[in-house]
């Protein structure tokens, strides 16, 4: 019972008040290497429009899930949270859901175990950052508002640092956002209450990830 009431709070919350179905849900998608932005974005846009896809409104951001910054995340923390970020964007990848992978400029590529797995998204795309706030990239907001996003899953490092900071710069441009323990790190395992309580006040913060994939699987 528990797990239904968690299910009915996510849509009434995040989705349409519409509990007819479950399938308003989809997935994430990430990596896509562009030259130009705005010329693949105007292209990948057009054509999105001549596919008849039911409404979805949610999108995933993952944030600087980077080498770099996982040699502090430790490794128990690492071996729980990967495989459910790669849960995540297999189910992006089934349902449609759009994946914005946000990256530090200076800090190398997303790594391959959830790279390869972005590749079946129809929806994703790469962007770069030079602030913990990723929405400070202009181009984040407007591809999200071009995707018809209205509510973002936060996945990544770190759970008090660049992942708070871009979900307050989510917030601020008028998007929900949602996480789950298992999706998000802290620096050295640090301040775990701090950031549970913070997305837990502001948004919606899972203890266990499958909550979010179960109002699919039901």
């Amino acid at each position: 019972m528990e797990s239904i009431s968690h299910i009915k709070w996510f849509l009434e919350v995040f989705g349409d008040n519409k509990m007819t179905s479950y399938n308003n849900l989809g997935s994430i998608q990430p990596y896509l290497r562009a030259t130009s932005y705005a010329e693949n974005l105007e292209t990948r846009v057009k054509d999105e429009e001549l596919i008849e896809r039911p409404k979805l409104h949610y999108g995933v951001l993952l944030v600087d899930m980077q080498a770099h910054f996982l040699q502090y995340v430790t490794r128990e923390k690492q071996e729980k949270m990967i495989p459910a970020q790669i849960d995540v964007l297999r189910f992006c990848a089934k349902y449609d859901l759009p994946v914005a992978i946000i990256e530090w400029q200076w800090g190398g590529e997303t790594i391959p175990e959830l790279g390869t797995n972005v590749k079946n998204i129809p929806r994703h795309y790469n962007i770069s950052k030079n602030h913990p706030n990723g929405l400070t990239n202009q181009n984040l907001a407007l591809l999200l508002n071009k995707w018809g996003v209205t509510s973002v899953c936060l996945m990544g490092a770190y759970a008090s640092g660049c992942v708070r900071s871009t979900a307050e710069g989510a917030l601020k441009n008028g998007f929900k956002i949602m996480t789950a323990d298992q999706l998000i790190a802290s620096f050295n395992g640090q301040g775990r209450e701090a950031y549970k309580s913070w997305f837990s006040e502001n948004g919606m913060f899972f203890p266990e990830y499958q909550h979010l994939l179960e109002v699919e699987r039901r």
